[in-house]
C-alpha cells in the first residue's frame, strides 16, 4: 500500500511523444501534425489531473497496513458553501435570500449538517434549504427541480418532506405568540404607532390587527363538504393570522376547516386564552387587536362599530380603516413571494402536507422581512423589525415563559366534521386520542 501511495509523489516523467492517431479517426477528421500534438498534450494534462485527485484521495482515506499511523500530510479539500452550479444564479431571485443570508440561516434555524430520509438520501444543509425556499416561492414540480438539485424525483420529494418537517417542528412555536420577544415595552411602541398613523379618534391602545385568509386546495375525496366554502365557491382551509407593525406575523392559528366564520376560528385558536395572559403594556395595560366586521366587540379583541348612526363611532372606524391594512399586506406578501400556495391542484390535502405549508411560508416570510429594509409596512408604520437573531427565539427559552392550558394544542392540526371524525390536514402525523374526545366534546 505505502509503494502504491508514494507512486504520485515522484516527479512525473517527462512528456512523451504524441500518439499517432488511429487510421479510421485520421479519414475523419483530416488533423495536421500540429493539431495531433496539441490533441495529445490535451490529453496528458488530463491523465495528470486525474493522477492529482487519486493522489489527494489516497492522503485522505489511504491507511498503512502495519498499523502504524500514517505521517504523511493531508490534503485538506473544503467543500464550497454554494454549489458550483449555481454560481450564475441571482440568490433573491432563486432563494429569496443572499447567499450569505442563507448560510447564515442554516446556523440560525440549527439545520443538522445532513438531511437524511428514511431511504437513507442525504442533501447537505444549505441545500436542503435552498430546496425547501425554491419549492415554496415556485410553484413547479419535482420534475423541473432536478435542473437545480440533480436527484430523482423520489428522492427530492423525500427530502422536501424531511426538511419541511424539521423547520416546522422546530419553529411553529413562534407562530404561537411569541410572548419572549413581545415584551410590554415592544406593546407600548406598537400602540404609539398605530394611533400616530390613526389620528386622534383612532385607538390609543391596539397594538396588533387580526384576520383570516383562505388558502384553496384541490377538492378531495371525502369529506368534501367539510371543506368548501360558501364565500369562495371552492374548497379551502383557512388561517388565522396577528399582524404587528413592523409587518411580522405574530400569531397564525390554523388550518381550520373553510366552513368555518372567522368569529368560531378565534374561539378554536385559543388566542383569547393567550391575549388575556400577554396583550398587555407597562404597569399592566390592557392592551387590544383590531378586527374587522367579522368579529365581536369584545376586549381583548375589538372590531368597527356596527349601525353608523354614531358620528363617533363612525369616524373611529374610518381612523382605524387604513391602518389595519398591514394584515392585508402581510397576506399579500406571502402570495407574491411564497406562491406555491397559490396553485391548489398541488394542495392535495389526502396526499400531502397541506397543513404545514402555510405555517412553514409564514416562517420564511417573517425571516425575508427581518432582512428586508425597505418594507412597506415598516414604512408606513415607521417601526422598526427585529433581526433574524431576535426572532428565532429558542424552544427552551418559550417554553419556559409557555402559558399552560387546559385545551388541546391546536398546531396538531385536525378538526371534525358533522359526524364527529377526524379529519387530517398532514399526512403522516398521528392523533391523539384524548385531544380528539375533548374536541368533539367542546
Amino acid at each position: 500500500m505505502d509503494n502504491f501511495i508514494h507512486i504520485f509523489e515522484v516527479d512525473p516523467p517527462p512528456a512523451p511523444e504524441p500518439p499517432a492517431l488511429p487510421h479510421a479517426l485520421q479519414q475523419r477528421i483530416p488533423l495536421n501534425q500540429d493539431a495531433a500534438y496539441t490533441h495529445a498534450q490535451h490529453q496528458f494534462r488530463l491523465l495528470a489531473a486525474m493522477a492529482e485527485d487519486i493522489q489527494i484521495f489516497l492522503r485522505l482515506y489511504a491507511q498503512p497496513d502495519d498499523g502504524q499511523e500514517n505521517d504523511m500530510p493531508v490534503a485538506v479539500i473544503p467543500r464550497p458553501l454554494v454549489p458550483h452550479r449555481w454560481d450564475h444564479l441571482n440568490g433573491p431571485a432563486y432563494f429569496r435570500f443572499e447567499w450569505d443570508q442563507l448560510i447564515e440561516l442554516c446556523d440560525l434555524l440549527d439545520l443538522p449538517e445532513k438531511f437524511i430520509t428514511t431511504n437513507r438520501t442525504t442533501m447537505p444543509r444549505l441545500e436542503g434549504l435552498c430546496l425547501l425556499i425554491y419549492r415554496l416561492s415556485h410553484p413547479c414540480r419535482f420534475k423541473d427541480l432536478k435542473l437545480l438539485f440533480p436527484r430523482s424525483e423520489g428522492a427530492l420529494s423525500e427530502l422536501f418532506n424531511c426538511v419541511l418537517e424539521y423547520v416546522y417542528e422546530s419553529w411553529k412555536h413562534l407562530l404561537l405568540f411569541d410572548h419572549v420577544r413581545l415584551t410590554p415595552q415592544v406593546l407600548e411602541e406598537f400602540t404609539v404607532a398605530i394611533h400616530h398613523k390613526g389620528g386622534e379618534n383612532s385607538l390609543d391602545n391596539c397594538w396588533a390587527f387580526l384576520d383570516g385568509t383562505h388558502v384553496r386546495v384541490c377538492r378531495p375525496g371525502v369529506d368534501q363538504e367539510e371543506l368548501y366554502s360558501g364565500q369562495k365557491k371552492c374548497h379551502t382551509i383557512k388561517f388565522q393570522a396577528v399582524t404587528s407593525p413592523d409587518g411580522i406575523i405574530v400569531h397564525l392559528g390554523g388550518p381550520f376547516s373553510g366552513r368555518r366564520h372567522d368569529a368560531r376560528i378565534l374561539t378554536l385558536s385559543k388566542l383569547l386564552s393567550f391575549l388575556q395572559e400577554h396583550s398587555k403594556g407597562v404597569n399592566g395595560r390592557v392592551l387590544v387587536i383590531y378586527g374587522d366586521e367579522g368579529y365581536a366587540r369584545r376586549a381583548p379583541v375589538l372590531a368597527p362599530f356596527r349601525g353608523g348612526d354614531d358620528l363617533a363611532e363612525v369616524a373611529a372606524n374610518e381612523a382605524m380603516r387604513r391602518p389595519r391594512l398591514c394584515v392585508e399586506w402581510a397576506f399579500a406578501f406571502i402570495s407574491n413571494n411564497w406562491s406555491f400556495s397559490n396553485e391548489r391542484q398541488k394542495l392535495r390535502t389526502q396526499l400531502m402536507r397541506v397543513g404545514m405549508y402555510y405555517p412553514v411560508q409564514a416562517i420564511l416570510a417573517n425571516l425575508q422581512l427581518c432582512y428586508d429594509k425597505n418594507s412597506s409596512t415598516r414604512s408606513f408604520y415607521q417601526v422598526a423589525a427585529p433581526t433574524p437573531e431576535e426572532y428565532l427565539t429558542l424552544r427552551e427559552d418559550w417554553d419556559a415563559k409557555r402559558v399552560v392550558m387546559e385545551q388541546p394544542d391546536y398546531f396538531d392540526l385536525h378538526f371534525q366534521n358533522e359526524e364527529g371524525d377526524a379529519l387530517q390536514l398532514m399526512q403522516g402525523g398521528g392523533w391523539d386520542a384524548d385531544e380528539v374526545e375533548d374536541e368533539v366534546a367542546e
